[in-house]
């Protein structure tokens, strides 16, 4: 299993911004709000780091969904949002399996916009159940 990959890419425009607040209830103000967040030192709306987050786990779906096991996540350690992720971006998750027990495991999963800027990093841990 080491060495097993994924990714997931995806827009992040103000339609998708909206709706994920909407559902979560984050109704931060540099999320939803045009006028509080132009006037930010961002200049411009952000996407929760929760919608990032979102993303990344697409991508360990994407390595792990074609296993013939449940791959539950168990959390994540050392998550860290490197750089904004402003409306209109299109961001990359890139997810690596890099240790795995057996029965547990850690993947490397970092996060980079369409300039190759990296807006985030994780370690994934997640468990191996038997169908």
């Amino acid at each position: 299993m080491i060495g097993l990959d994924g990714s997931s890419e995806r827009l992040i425009d103000a339609a998708l911004v909206d709706a994920f607040c909407a559902l979560t209830g984050d109704d931060d103000p540099l999320h939803v709000d045009e006028a509080f967040a132009r006037a930010s030192a961002y200049g411009a709306r952000i996407a929760p780091g929760s919608l990032v987050i979102a993303v990344m786990m697409a991508a360990a779906v994407d390595a792990t969904g074609r296993l013939d096991v449940a791959v539950p996540s168990v959390g994540f350690d050392r998550v860290r949002h490197t750089a904004p992720v402003l409306l209109g971006d299109t961001i990359r998750a890139e997810y690596r399996v890099t240790e795995f027990d057996g029965r547990r495991g850690h993947a490397a999963i970092t996060v980079t916009n369409q300039r190759d800027e990296t807006v985030a990093v994780a370690d994934h841990v997640f468990a191996v159940v038997p169908a």
